[in-house]
């Protein structure tokens, strides 16, 4: 699936959010623009599993995503492009949809570029 990055810059020009991110969604989530993503389970290290495949779930206090590095307000829109491509070319691996999410609550998560989103708003897809 290729993403349309001019959306993706469109939709980060016409939202306020003081964060931006992008998710990689799972076989079971399906959003509209506009969704809230729901909130993301603490990962179980010693499984190597997401604590949302075990019986004893621990949900975080948002989503999961990994952040996107721009300022809304002087960056070019080539720049925010660029920073787009970057963090999709980095996390290719990654599997599922990519979506962008806007918030204005974030805090910073145990992996690299990982932010914790709350109330994660979907803006682009």
């Amino acid at each position: 699936m290729k993403t349309n990055i001019s959306k993706w810059v469109e939709a980060i020009k016409e939202n306020k959010f003081s964060s931006y991110g992008i998710r990689w969604i799972a076989e079971d989530e399906s959003y509209n623009i506009g969704d809230i993503a729901r909130n993301s389970y603490e990962w179980d290290i010693e499984n190597d599993i997401s604590t949302y495949e075990t019986d004893e779930p621990v949900e975080l206090d948002g989503t999961c995503a990994i952040e996107l590095v721009i300022d809304r307000t002087f960056d070019e829109d080539d720049e925010i492009s660029e920073a787009i491509e970057e963090v999709l070319k980095n996390h290719n691996g990654y599997w599922g949809t990519p979506v962008l999410l806007g918030s204005d609550r974030c805090e910073y998560g145990n992996d690299n570029g990982e932010i914790i989103m709350e109330d994660a708003k979907v803006i682009a897809k």
